[in-house]
């Protein structure tokens, strides 16, 4: 998730084309309008969050342009897990294009890069990695892969926390039907972490993790599509287990989930 598209009138899996904000322009100062930030917040991220987007099995088109296209029958990509690609101005926009990469091309490389490696990577799985189309025991070998990637590379892990998460349970299942999208999620970091094997009990949503980045960097908040009142991420809470940088024993942004 990179913003909230419920807003925009999405509500399926097809693919969609919007024209409103996403992280990504939190994460570019260029693109900021004045009317969102403050000059302080400006200046603390003069030069923005660096990004890139790694999707196995996909295509992009000659010159690093975005390919739109809905699937790819002989890789099990599928634009539907490229949330990236419903936003205009990433979509359509060459130079973000170049930060949505094919992932067993560039996800290792950019892992090796250590503290150089782009400071936000989004690591999507093709349809058969991510046990749509097969089952939790094949997709773990692909979870194993590209976890271990990172948490082997001492230098890459300083400061850097990994999100393993889920975008549904078996709720579309007939004996599952109607019942709450309880899914799976789990937070791994050397140093980033207040508290280890343990589970916190707070509600969080997909949106959990749009707030955990805004509140990382000190970032805005995302803007009404309509541009009317305050940001609609502003009442969902970031996970709470993150150390703070001044206490390593206290929470970052509210009481520890787990006491």
């Amino acid at each position: 998730m990179i913003t909230n598209t419920n807003s925009a009138g999405v509500f399926d899996d097809d693919d969609h084309n919007t024209g409103q904000m996403s992280i990504i322009d939190l994460f570019e100062p260029a693109s900021w309008a004045t009317s969102i930030i403050s000059q302080d917040s400006r200046a603390n991220l003069s030069t923005g969050i660096t990004w890139k987007a790694y999707m196995e099995g996909y295509k992009p088109l000659a010159n690093g342009k975005c390919n739109p296209y809905h699937e790819d029958e002989e890789t099990y990509y599928v634009r539907k897990h490229n949330p990236f690609m419903s936003f205009n101005n990433i979509r359509n926009n060459t130079s973000r294009c170049q930060n949505i990469v094919n992932a067993e091309q560039h996800f290792a490389k950019d892992v090796a890069l250590g503290r150089n490696a782009p400071q936000y990577m989004y690591y999507t799985p093709n349809m058969l990695n991510d046990a749509h189309d097969t089952n939790v025991s094949y997709a773990s070998h692909d979870i194993r892969k590209v976890v271990n990637t990172m948490v082997d590379n001492k230098e890459f892990m300083e400061n850097t926390l990994i999100i393993v998460t889920f975008d549904e349970n078996d709720i579309f299942a007939e004996e599952n039907w109607g019942t709450p999208n309880l899914i799976y999620t789990v937070l791994l970091g050397n140093d980033t972490l207040q508290c280890y094997n343990c589970q916190d009990q707070q509600f969080y949503n997909h949106f959990s993790q749009i707030v955990t980045l805004e509140k990382n960097w000190d970032l805005p908040y995302i803007p009404q599509p309509d541009g009317s009142g305050e940001g609609w991420d502003q009442w969902w809470l970031p996970f709470n287990m993150l150390r703070t940088k001044n206490d390593p024993k206290a929470c970052a942004y509210a009481k520890c989930g787990h006491e």
